[in-house]
């Protein structure tokens, strides 16, 4: 619990202008106008087939099971 911030040599206890400055420190300690996100340029990652995707999502048969134990 934080009962007060010292702000400009000024002391404040009220319950908004505490929550308001801890917003205000963490907003100006942490937020960046620009952001660039990294680029993999052309790089070209290996697909599976829609047939092997369906394999992998889909349901175990009782057959497939017992074979594999």
């Amino acid at each position: 619990m934080i009962r007060g911030v010292e702000v400009e040599g000024i002391w404040k206890e009220e319950f908004i202008e505490v929550k308001d400055e801890a917003c205000k420190f963490f907003k100006d300690r942490f937020y960046e106008e620009h952001w660039e996100r990294p680029n993999l340029g052309k790089v070209s990652f290996k697909k599976i087939s829609s047939d092997d995707n369906d394999i992998l999502i889909g349901s175990f048969g009782e057959e497939e099971i017992k074979s594999a134990i």
